[in-house]
């Protein structure tokens, strides 16, 4: 039950119309105004009903929805144990390098026909969640992903081993957007790590953009080029 509540919480969260918090907002205010200064018998019988029926709303509004932190602690709450698997793997920790720590990568899904709210403070939000780990080893990469959807029990989980060898292409791709929810329309950079390896597999995962990262890609990018000359 407490799932299907936060479900539908999210849900309400990017769905939800503003008219509720409007007219409640507008109801309060009116109701108060004709009380204090109203005119006749009907002013104050319109007062007595129009501020507990704002009132009912404004909280209505606030308890079907999920708030900004609601959304944060869903997305922590269901993504916390991702990498517990492959670190009590002994014989894979054995073939992890010790150079190089785990990357991680995350952030929320962009694409046409998702879910879309932008906050008032933070990034552009989506219904559509991933996090992943990337895993640096002497003959390869491993990748612990997971993507959730905050409004459904939909999931993707993936957990490969990729040889250096066998990649392709590894790495940052950044696309400028407009994606449309509703009657808005959000601009935004995409920014995302793409791997493409083996016949024709493909991944593409949400990733940030700074120095530690592009460091991560540059010195992947040397493995695939040294695992190439080894195979030779």
């Amino acid at each position: 039950m407490k799932a299907k509540n936060e479900l539908r919480g999210n849900f309400n969260y990017f769905q939800k119309s503003e008219w509720m918090k409007y007219v409640g907002l507008t109801l309060v205010i009116l109701g108060a105004i004709l009380f204090v200064f109203g005119w006749s018998y009907l002013s104050y019988l319109f007062s007595i009903a129009a501020v507990p029926t704002g009132l009912v709303l404004l909280l209505a509004r606030s308890i079907t929805s999920s708030s900004d932190d609601d959304i944060a602690a869903y997305i922590a709450g269901h993504l916390e144990n991702l990498e517990i698997d492959a670190e009590n793997d002994k014989d894979f920790k054995a073939r992890c390098l010790k150079s190089m720590e785990p990357e991680v990568c995350e952030g929320y899904e962009y694409k046409e026909g998702i879910m879309l709210k932008k906050p008032k403070k933070g990034v552009l939000r989506s219904s559509e969640y991933t996090k992943a780990i990337l895993y640096p080893m002497k003959d390869g990469i491993r990748v612990s992903r997971h993507t959730i959807s905050l409004v459904s029990h939909d999931e993707i989980r993936q957990d490969i081993e990729i040889p250096y060898f066998h990649i392709k292409r590894f790495e940052i791709a950044k696309e400028d957007l407009k994606l449309t929810f509703g009657k808005n329309t959000f601009a935004l950079r995409s920014v995302r790590l793409e791997i493409e390896y083996g016949e024709d597999s493909f991944l593409s995962l949400p990733f940030g953009e700074n120095v530690q990262t592009e460091d991560f890609v540059a010195r992947i990018q040397k493995l695939m080029v040294s695992s190439s000359e080894h195979t030779q």
